[in-house]
């Protein structure tokens, strides 16, 4: 679930580094180092999207059968974002610093909280 949410959170920030939004304040070297950086981040195609394939399955897991000694791996499809949202278990892919400390620092100081 994971690369899921990593690979769908990552197309919509191309989607907006290509529609223009983000010349303001990047410039064209930047955005197309930013595309580059999304790019290998959320595991995309060559059309910068997140989809069924085995360059996006190396990061979320193949389907079933995967591999054996003479098998080829099978790309798996991924979740829809709407469905990893709604799960709320992005919430304990350690992106919260401060949630990380109350778990396991409850009886150290914190103070970067």
């Amino acid at each position: 679930m994971k690369a899921d949410f990593q690979g769908q959170i990552s197309e919509l920030l191309a989607k907006v580094a290509k529609q223009g939004e983000l010349d303001q304040g990047v410039s064209v070297e930047d955005k197309q180092i930013l595309l580059l950086a999304l790019k290998s981040w959320g595991a995309f195609d060559h059309n910068y999207k997140y989809n069924e394939g085995l360059i996006a399955s190396g990061y979320r897991g193949y389907a079933p059968p995967a591999g054996g000694l003479s098998a080829a791996p099978l790309p798996s499809g991924p979740l829809a974002l709407s469905d990893i949202l709604k799960s709320q278990l992005w919430r304990h892919f350690g992106m919260s610093p401060s949630a990380n400390c109350k778990r396991q620092c409850s009886s150290r100081s914190a103070a970067w909280i």
